[in-house]
């Protein structure tokens, strides 16, 4: 009795099922790459409001106005040194 896996109608209707299925995805995947292209890159305005040899802090100029703004500030602290 043959193998019904390797019977070609059966290996036919699958490799169009998951080409249908791989386009699908595919124009899922492009729909998402390009609608990410209108985001805005830039470099949020700065100013330098205190310094310790490499260390600064910045006061970073709100881009919102301020009843969209978040009422608690946020300190951000990098690590100068990373050792484990």
């Amino acid at each position: 009795m043959p193998d019904p896996a390797l019977d070609p109608d059966v290996l036919t209707k699958r490799f169009f099922e998951e080409l249908e299925r791989f386009t699908k995805s595919s124009d899922t995947f492009n729909k998402l790459a390009t609608s990410r292209l209108d985001i805005q890159i830039g470099q949020t305005p700065k100013t330098v409001i205190w310094t310790l040899n490499k260390a600064k802090l910045y006061h970073f100029t709100p881009a919102l106005p301020p009843e969209e703004r978040h009422p608690v500030p946020i300190l951000l602290i990098f690590a100068l040194i990373n050792r484990p």
